[in-house]
């Protein structure tokens, strides 16, 4: 059961996440920068290490209240299957918010290459009571 009553917290994680798509759609436009990591940061930006420009900024979030780490099946066609608790937020409307589901590609060095599939999931913003900003990243064929 999603908790509504929490208007601003709601609101907060609402901004957070349009932020997030509007750096993700401009991402090809921003010069890559080393700031500190935050999910507001007004840039995506890879680590230091990477000379390729970043378009995702992966995140994790939490559901309910205890606040449980959400999981979804990789697979679309098979929602039983294994599962992944990295997202991209796609999308932002009224209340809800759409996501696509992340895989690990691979960790190598001081960078975290993920990839995405096509399954894709919404949420109602009121069931989200907080999220995680993983470091920046680089994702194909979006």
């Amino acid at each position: 059961m999603c908790n509504e009553n929490l208007r601003s917290e709601k609101d907060d994680i609402k901004d957070i996440l349009e932020t997030i798509v509007v750096l993700q759609r401009r991402a090809e436009e921003r010069v890559i920068d080393n700031e500190i990591a935050a999910c507001d940061r007004d840039f995506l930006c890879c680590a230091p290490c990477e000379e390729i420009k970043c378009n995702t900024r992966p995140i994790t979030l939490f559901c309910n209240c205890p606040a449980n780490q959400w999981e979804i099946s990789i697979d679309k066609e098979n929602p039983n299957g294994p599962t992944s608790n990295v997202f991209r937020v796609e999308k932002v409307e009224d209340n809800t918010a759409t996501f696509r589901v992340l895989i690990l590609e691979h960790e190598q060095g001081c960078h975290t290459r993920f990839k995405a599939t096509e399954s894709f999931f919404t949420l109602r913003l009121g069931c989200i009571c907080c999220l995680r900003c993983l470091p920046d990243t680089f994702i194909e064929c979006l």
